[in-house]
Formats: structure tokens, sequence, C-alpha cells
């Protein structure tokens, strides 16, 4: 004996677990995934079922065939909704890289830091004509939201800074204040980035490749600002967005010789070290 209650039960049940499961087959999967399409033409497919029911008053009174088309249906969206619940959020970004190189990233913040205007005046008319060719091709808009180019100059010579500044005042980097005379808040640079990947709809989970080029110095602050914010991601319940660091360090360290600490480490003082030019790049999955 089937209720009537049991049948509204029934009705509202399916018809809810269905539309949910399109929402989440449309906002959630990855839209480039085959078995994207396939769930979408499943959920249509559900729905076309449901009204055929209505129509002819199946519902609490399914045979043979209707049962069996409710039921793989059902299972086909249970086994796909249990698929992205349990897929794992904490995979290393080695796992998308290939002999071809880095092929699943969704966008590159390039972030370089130097102290030398003349070296940036060398080296920038190379990355502007890289950057116009991605524009002409993408569109600016989009090129923007695939790549973010940052150059912060620490030149403590104004006269360089201001040649500089009068050499690439026209190209489209300058225009855009890609190109900054000051020292980069690598805590906050961080930090936006991970806001950015939270505040990211599309993606409820995350990876991130955190690459520094530069001295073994800078990439201990560097270190630090990034655990820093991993613990600010634990706290807030943002552990799906993960972050890896991968440092590669480059020539030795320079004594002071001028000041020294009086304290000592297996008969050697401990003394300040200089800044090295250095790169400092982050690569996010989706």
């Amino acid at each position: 004996i089937v209720y009537d209650w049991q049948v509204v039960i029934l009705k509202s049940g399916t018809i809810i677990f269905q539309t949910l499961f399109l929402v989440v087959s449309t906002t959630v999967h990855n839209r480039a995934h085959f078995f994207t399409c396939v769930d979408v033409v499943i959920a249509i497919i559900s729905f076309f079922v449901d009204w055929y029911w209505f129509v002819e008053d199946l519902w609490g009174k399914f045979g043979s065939s209707e049962l069996t088309h409710f039921s793989l249906i059902i299972f086909y969206m249970t086994l796909r909704s249990w698929n992205t619940a349990v897929k794992a959020s904490d995979k290393s970004w080695r796992k998308d890289v290939s002999r071809d190189g880095i092929f699943a990233m969704d966008k590159l913040s390039f972030i370089w830091v130097t102290r030398s205007a003349h070296l940036v005046s060398k080296i920038l008319p190379d990355i502007v004509d890289l950057w116009d060719v991605l524009c002409r091709q993408w569109g600016e808009n989009y090129a923007r939201q695939v790549c973010d180019i940052s150059i912060y100059v620490t030149d403590t010579d104004k006269k360089a800074c201001s040649i500089l500044s009068m050499e690439m005042k026209k190209t489209s980097l300058y225009r855009d204040s890609a190109i900054k005379f000051q020292r980069p808040d690598f805590p906050k640079i961080i930090e936006e980035h991970t806001m950015e990947r939270v505040e990211d709809c599309r993606n409820p989970h995350s990876n991130t490749l955190l690459a520094f080029c530069g001295s073994p110095n800078l990439s201990s602050v560097v270190s630090e600002a990034k655990i820093i914010n991993d613990l600010s991601k634990f706290i807030t319940g943002n552990r799906l967005h993960q972050m890896q660091f991968v440092s590669e360090s480059y020539g030795t360290s320079k004594t002071e010789n001028k000041k020294q600490h009086a304290v000592k480490d297996n008969d050697r003082f401990l003394s300040s070290r200089s800044l090295e030019v250095y790169d400092f790049t982050t690569l996010t999955e989706a």
C-alpha cells in the first residue's frame, strides 16, 4: 500500500534532487569535461521523464520499466554527486605537469623585483612585446584575466628611475601601472591572491604554485609570508585553496663587515645579508 503523503514526498524529493544536480553540474563541475555535458543531458532527460509520469499519473504506480528508468537516473546522479563531494582537494601541482610543461593552469601572475632601473630598460621591451601579442590574440580584457604582470623597481638612483619612466610611459604595461617604483609587500600580495581564489565561485577549490627565484634570505621572507597565509586560511575555513612553495636560490650571501652581531654559532658571527635580484611567480590551477 502506497499512501498519498509518500507519493508527495517521492515527487518533491525527486524534483528537488534533480534540480540541485543540474545546478551543481552547471556551476561546480568543470565545463571542459565530457561528463559535465553528460550530467546536463541526464538532468534534462530526467525532467522530461518526470513530466511524462505526471501526465500519465504514474507516480507511486511504477511498473518494472519505470522503476528501472528511475533507479538508473537516480543512481547516476548520486554517483556523480558523491564523486564531487569526496573529490580530493589537495592534489599536488606536480600531477598537472607533464613533459610539455604545465597544461592545466588558470592564471599566471608574474612579479619581478629588481634594484636596477637600467636592467629593466633592457629587458622590459621584450616583455611588453609579448604582452602586446597576447592582447592582440586574446583581447586586452581576457589577457588581464589570465595573466598579471607586476614589476617593482627599488633602484635608489632617482635619475635612473626618471629616465626609465620617460622611456616606458607610452607602453601598455606602464599605463596599466604594472611598473612600480617601490618595494613589494609579500604578505599583502599572497593574501590578495588567496582572497581572489576564495571569492571565485566557479572553483570551490584551487591549487597554486608559488615559485620563487632569488636570494636565500628573501626566499625565507616569502616562505614565512606563505606560512602565515596558510594559517589564516585554516582559521577561516578555506583549506580547499592549497598553495605550494618552490624556491630556487642562486649565488652566496654577502657578509656585511661594518656591523656584526655579538652572537656566535659554531665560532661564526651572524651577519646581515644583501638583497639580490629575483623573480616571484604564482601559477594558479582551476
